[in-house]
């Protein structure tokens, strides 16, 4: 039995209900109405100013264009939902399994209402409850309560959501689950996700989930992005690359590792987050990007696949773009100055020795 959207609409899906923080059952009306107030933000605006500016407001503007065409019109919207529907279902694990008992559904169904609605402390309530009364322990009910802890956002709750995501697995795990693989994935993602402050295990849980879900390419995404060996990410890139040539999460990952890796060839402070280009790039850096240009070229722009506080993380492209814009930027009238030939070279030249 399939549970997996079509790779082709898969790996490119875009969630612009999430983009525009609106329910997919909001009315049409309504869905004008954000769609009006997104591009009031970003759509005709003066983008002068840095480049990470610029992108991350061409990147918003596109996208406002996007949810206008798709979402505004009926026809468009109603197969869209078709498609919308198909991923979410791929990303979580599958509803409640057969034996559960009424009292657990309704708790459980009670639950997603008040997480729809993002009262994550109110959903925790009924999905503890629903888990202390659940005989045949369903991993939907513990990997919503941790979904409901990475909603909130706090840290402070993290480690429960981590053990929430821990019971998910273990009850995957249990004989006679018909979408083991498919359950174990999700648990693994979001015990990923509640990793953040250790990198290797949070490599090590999303390289499980892209072990048992192959046919994912953001778990794999995932798992590399955590890594700091930029050389062997770009290998694995690109071998993704080739077997996911339309996924988009696999460009923006490339991109972003690609920047990294020349980064890290010059002088560069670990400590900080998300270091910028140096204005003085030593020479080796200056070479490299050049000799990476043909193939940034060929990735094209980044688009932010997915801006939902879902069990993957994706760096976000547009930001990306404007560092590549920026490190440009820097480097041609370098690389211009390094490559112009001496007056004695064109004497030389000219008259010879």
């Amino acid at each position: 039995m399939q549970y997996r959207a079509k790779p082709a609409l898969y790996e490119d899906f875009i969630d612009y209900y999430a983009y525009l923080g609106i329910s997919p059952r909001t009315s049409d009306a309504a869905v004008d109405a954000s769609i009006a107030k997104a591009k009031s933000r970003y759509v005709g605006k003066n983008y002068q100013g840095h480049p990470r500016i610029k992108a991350v407001q061409s990147a918003n503007a596109d996208k406002c264009w996007k949810c206008q065409m798709i979402l505004g019109d009926p026809v468009s919207r109603k197969a869209y939902d078709r498609v919308w529907k198909e991923h979410h279902d791929d990303i979580c694990p599958p509803m409640l399994a057969v034996g559960t008992s009424s009292e657990v559904a309704q708790r459980y169904h009670e639950a997603r209402r008040l997480f729809d609605q993002e009262d994550y402390r109110r959903a925790i309530m009924y999905l503890d409850d629903a888990e202390r009364l659940d005989a045949v322990h369903n991993p939907t009910i513990p990997y919503l309560i941790g979904m409901c802890y990475q909603g909130m956002a706090d840290e402070d709750d993290w480690p429960a959501g981590y053990a929430a995501a821990q019971r998910s697995l273990q009850y995957a795990r249990m004989p006679g689950r018909q979408y083991v693989n498919h359950e174990e994935a999700c648990a693994w993602a979001l015990m990923a996700f509640f990793s953040e402050g250790n990198q290797q295990q949070r490599q090590y849980c999303y390289q499980q989930a892209a072990n048992l879900d192959p046919d994912n390419p953001q778990y794999a995404v995932a798992a590399i992005h955590a890594m700091t060996d930029y050389g062997q990410a770009l290998q694995l890139l690109e071998a993704l690359r080739t077997k996911y040539p339309n996924a988009q999460c696999v460009r923006n990952e490339y991109r972003y590792m690609i920047f990294r890796y020349i980064l890290t060839a010059g002088p560069y402070d670990d400590d900080v987050e998300e270091p910028s280009f140096p204005p003085r790039p030593s020479k080796e850096q200056v070479m490299l990007a050049r000799s990476y240009y043909p193939l940034l070229d060929e990735l094209g722009d980044g688009a932010a696949l997915q801006e939902t506080d879902d069990t993957v993380v994706f760096h976000k492209a547009p930001t990306v773009d404007g560092d590549i814009e920026e490190m440009r930027q820097i480097v041609d009238p370098i690389y211009a100055r390094m490559t112009k030939p001496s007056l004695l070279g064109m004497l030389r030249s000219k008259f010879g020795h």
